[in-house]
C-alpha cells in the first residue's frame, strides 16, 4: 500500500449493537470491479488509521499525528475521503460551502475519562464538577459529547468544570502520568494510558451514559467523501465501501475500539443525524454555526 505518513514534529500525537451494520443489510448490491483511478484517504493515527490498514495499493493514505492536519487538508478540498469526528464533518461541512458528505460512522463511542489516582463513584458525572479535564482535538466530537453529558447533569461547562486542550492523544497521555489527573481519551489511546501508567483506569464510559440518556450511540468518527468524488466516482466510492469493509473487518481483530460501517442501509445515516439533532439543540457552534442541510449526507 502506498503511504504518506506525515509526522508533526512539534507533536508527540457494550460490543454487540455496533457491528450490526457489517452484515445483515441485504437491500443494497455489494459493488465489484477495478478502480478508474487512484483514491486519496486522509485521517489521524488511531482508530481512523487502524480502518484503513487493509486496503491495497489504489489509495493514498495519509495520516496525520495530530486532527488539525487533516481538518487542514479538508478544507483545502485536496481530498477524496478522510476520516473525522461527526462534529468536525459538520464545522467543514459550513467551511467548505458543501464540499463534504458524510456517509457513515466508522468509530463508535469508544471515549473514556480515564483517572490517575482518583477514584469516581461508578457511573457519576457528576462527579467531575470543579475538576480540570485535559484532552486532545478540541472542537471534536469527544469535547462536545462530553461537554452535553455534563449539561444533562447539572453541571455548567462554562464555570463549573475547567478544561485543558492539548494538541494530541499522546501528549495527553503524558500528561496523565501526573497523579490526581483527569484525561478524556479515546481509543486505543485509553487502554494504553491504562496499561502503561501506574494507578490509571478508565473511570466513564461517555458512550455509555450516552445511551443511558438518549438510548442511541456517540458517532465519534465518521467516514466522509468530497462532494466531487461522490458525484464523479460514483462507481469508485461504491468498490472503495465495498474493500473498506473488508479492512475494517480485519481490523476488529487487533483493536480495542468499537469499528462499524453502514455501507449497504441507511442505517449509518440515522446515526449521524440523530447525533446532530442533539448538537443543534445542544450548542450551533459545536456545528459550525447552524445545522448541516440534507445535502451533508451522502445516502446509501
Amino acid at each position: 500500500m502506498k503511504r504518506k505518513v506525515i509526522f508533526i514534529l512539534f507533536a508527540t500525537f457494550a460490543m454487540s449493537v455496533f457491528f450490526i451494520g457489517c452484515g445483515g443489510d441485504e437491500d443494497v448490491t455489494e459493488e465489484t470491479g477495478t478502480l478508474s483511478g487512484e483514491i486519496s484517504i486522509v485521517a489521524a493515527k488511531g482508530s481512523p488509521a487502524e480502518t484503513l490498514e487493509a486496503l491495497g495499493n489504489d489509495y493514498d493514505i495519509t495520516t496525520y499525528d495530530d486532527q488539525t492536519s487533516v481538518e487542514a487538508e479538508i478544507a483545502g478540498g485536496d481530498f477524496d475521503s478522510a476520516i473525522v469526528s461527526a462534529n468536525t464533518a459538520a464545522q467543514l461541512y459550513e467551511k467548505t460551502d458543501g464540499n463534504v458528505m458524510a456517509v457513515s460512522p466508522v468509530v463508535m463511542g469508544d471515549l473514556y475519562i480515564v483517572s490517575n489516582g482518583i477514584s469516581i463513584p461508578e457511573d457519576s458525572i457528576s462527579f467531575l464538577r470543579g475538576k480540570t479535564i485535559i484532552g486532545c482535538c478540541e472542537g471534536g466530537t469527544g469535547e462536545y459529547a462530553l461537554k452535553k453529558l455534563l449539561e444533562d447533569n447539572y453541571i455548567n461547562t462554562e464555570y463549573g468544570i475547567s478544561f485543558e486542550w492539548l494538541s494530541t492523544p499522546q501528549e495527553v497521555k503524558e500528561a496523565l502520568k501526573e497523579p490526581y489527573t483527569l484525561a478524556l481519551l479515546q481509543e486505543p489511546y485509553a487502554s494504553e494510558a491504562v496499561k502503561s501508567i501506574k494507578n490509571a483506569e478508565k473511570s466513564l464510559e461517555l458512550d455509555k451514559l450516552w445511551e443511558e440518556t438518549y438510548n442511541s450511540h456517540i458517532p465519534t468518527d465518521i467516514l466522509v467523501v468530497s462532494r466531487s468524488f461522490a458525484e464523479k466516482r460514483t462507481k469508485d466510492l461504491k468498490i472503495f465501501l465495498a474493500e473498506y469493509e473488508e479492512s475494517i473487518d480485519k481490523a476488529r481483530e487487533n483493536t480495542k475500539s468499537k469499528l462499524v460501517l453502514y455501507s449497504r442501509s441507511n442505517r449509518g445515516e440515522k446515526l449521524i443525524r440523530d447525533y446532530i439533532k442533539i448538537m443543534e439543540e445542544f450548542n450551533l457552534d459545536s456545528l459550525g454555526g447552524k445545522a448541516p442541510g440534507s445535502n451533508f449526507y451522502y445516502g446509501i
